[in-house]
């Protein structure tokens, strides 16, 4: 019994050491990260990855017609740092002006501006300088993972092209604009964009229209669509030629535990193999 009280005793003397060593650590230094949206989540990775970001944006949520709780609300007011994209999370700005984090907004005007390598490298510059700022004792290591960061992009892009094929030979029809730049980048053919408008807007039946004539002249185009939003008038579309035209379902956004580079390769394991 006293042994047993002797290794009690000494294994609490030993927790204030713990406690200590547990809170200096860079997994802990990271603690203090929030990200509205998963991939920008996934970005911060590239540069930390132990980092211990947190996302406001839950799984299998719209962006566009999300809400912050109020709890979410009072993760955001706590954040050391907040990455955000204006682009896509404007719904949530007036936030901003509540906040005494500091905030990095990599893109302002360029809605799912992850989504296209070419616009991800110079925002990854962006991001690393910021997390130097907010955190001068990983600055080395971010510094170090840069260039990395970077060839890694060209990596996915060039792995994105070669994806490609069957889309390239037959052409699309997009249901949403996120993956507008990239296909575009990649050289192949988007026949029409369903959304209407503004970003996130839906569609307008003189589109349908228009996309019921394209499939039936080219019954071989390939319908996209996006797993964050409502698929029903993309199956309708795809009934309306026999067989059905042939739908894709991409997910542009992704869970919160991804690295930017695991979001693009999942989405590239969906593409049609030759």
């Amino acid at each position: 019994m006293r042994g047993m009280k002797d290794i009690l005793r000494n294994a609490l003397l030993l927790l204030p050491g713990l406690a200590c060593l547990l809170l200096a650590s860079p997994l802990w230094a990271t603690e203090a990260i929030t990200a509205t949206l998963p991939p920008l989540a996934g970005l911060v990775r590239m540069l930390l990855p132990d980092a211990r970001v947190q996302c406001l944006l839950p799984a299998h949520a719209d962006p566009h017609r999300f809400t912050l709780t109020p709890r979410q609300t009072e993760q955001w007011h706590r954040a050391r740092l907040v990455v955000r994209s204006l682009a896509d999370d404007a719904s949530w700005s007036f936030l901003e002006q509540q906040t005494r984090a500091q905030t990095i907004s990599l893109w302002e005007h360029e809605p799912h501006g992850w989504l296209d390598p070419a616009r991800v490298s110079p925002a990854l510059d962006r991001l690393a300088a910021v997390l130097s700022g907010a955190f001068p004792e990983r600055k080395p290591e971010i510094e170090a993972r840069l260039p990395k960061s970077k060839a890694r992009v060209r990596q996915i892009a060039l792995e994105w092209k070669q994806g490609l094929g069957d889309l390239k030979a037959h052409g699309v029809i997009l249901q949403h604009a996120s993956w507008l730049p990239l296909l575009k980048a990649s050289d192949v053919k988007v026949h029409l964009l369903l959304e209407a408008g503004p970003h996130g807007a839906g569609h307008k039946p003189h589109l349908l229209e228009q996309a019921v004539g394209l499939l039936k002249e080219h019954p071989s185009v390939w319908l996209i669509g996006d797993t964050r939003h409502d698929s029903r008038t993309l199956h309708w579309l795809a009934r309306q030629i026999h067989p059905p035209a042939r739908i894709l379902m991409l997910d542009p956004i992704g869970t919160c535990g991804q690295s930017w580079d695991e979001l693009m390769r999942s989405n590239l394991q969906r593409l049609p193999k030759h």
